[in-house]
């Protein structure tokens, strides 16, 4: 194995050192692939290059591109358009509700001679009697602060059907009361649409069963 080993070694060595240059030149042509010229290019068909007055955009299928972008757009169309229009136009009737404790949700039933009556949950005034009351700003951009709050007077408590009614001397004018449903509008598989303030949220938005 050795001897086989030098004499592997020896081959190797007369490649690298051999002088004749016929040698050298057998041993390139052995060890390189032989490199043919490439084929010349085809021309396109229909097409000489250099051709003067040449329009690229005379052709069949640019002229159906340009056409495609010359289409009027269609109008974007978002999912929920539904629920967006009941968020917008029912939004405005939900109240938030504070008190020393923490805070709520409500819904603006009436008003009458100015005076707006807010259905909530007694859960939420407990056995409060002024709470704070703030309406949903007409611009959503625009931020809740301390001057938004007005005073709300608790007029109706119901502990045992968790409703309490709510007197509000001062409603704006966006604010459209909440139009009620009697319970044989309500269905089993109807949707739920709730609009309200949880946990830190305000005026959110859910859909459900």
């Amino acid at each position: 194995m050795f001897c086989r080993f030098l004499g592997l070694f020896a081959a190797v060595g007369s490649l690298h050192a051999g002088t004749a240059a016929g040698q050298d030149a057998s041993v390139v042509g052995t060890l390189l692939p032989r490199v043919e010229a490439p084929a010349p290019l085809r021309p396109l068909d229909g097409y000489a290059p250099g051709t003067p007055g040449r329009d690229p955009l005379a052709g069949s299928r640019a002229a159906r591109s340009l056409s495609a972008l010359e289409r009027p757009v269609a109008p974007l169309r978002l999912r929920g358009a539904k629920e967006m229009a009941i968020f917008r136009n029912l939004a405005s009737s939900v109240v938030l509700v504070l008190t020393a404790d923490g805070t709520g949700s409500g819904s603006l039933i009436s008003v009458v001679d100015g005076t707006g009556i807010v259905l909530t949950n007694w859960h939420v005034v407990d056995y409060a009697t002024d709470v704070g009351i703030v309406f949903k700003p007409r611009d959503d951009m625009q931020p809740v602060t301390k001057a938004d709050i007005v005073r709300g007077r608790v007029i109706k408590a119901d502990p045992v059907r968790d409703l309490a009614l709510i007197a509000v001397a001062a409603v704006p004018a966006h604010a459209v009361p909440l139009p009620l449903g009697t319970m044989g509008e309500v269905q089993i598989g109807a949707d739920v649409h709730a609009i309200g303030h949880p946990a830190t949220e305000t005026w959110s938005y859910t859909k459900g069963l």
